[in-house]
């Protein structure tokens, strides 16, 4: 989930963390992927990462990027950016997408 309540706001992005076996996950969850368990914390989770994958769309790149705590999510890049796999990116400010930026 995405969390923004203005738009001057540092955005943050909420994952659920299972209180049983500790996975993170992304979205927010009410329930495990790994153990089942519905025992689930809401958390904060790092706004930067390194590319996995990537692959363009149109005027975009759109990449699995690994988050530094660990959940893997997909997220835009603007095809300008250098979009190497194991760059590092960090969330951009955008009110309805998952914008990364690279992180030179």
């Amino acid at each position: 989930m995405l969390n923004m309540t203005s738009r001057f706001e540092q955005p943050q992005l909420q994952g659920s963390r299972c209180t049983d076996c500790c996975a993170i996950t992304f979205p927010v969850s009410h329930g495990c992927i790994v153990c089942g368990s519905a025992s689930q914390l809401t958390v904060q989770l790092s706004l930067s990462g390194r590319i996995e994958s990537r692959t363009r769309v149109g005027e975009r790149i759109v990449c699995e990027i690994l988050l530094d705590d660990g959940p893997r999510i997909m997220g835009w890049l603007a095809a300008d950016q250098p979009a190497e796999i194991g760059a590092a990116v960090r969330f951009g400010s955008s009110q309805s997408q998952l914008g990364f930026v690279c992180d030179v």
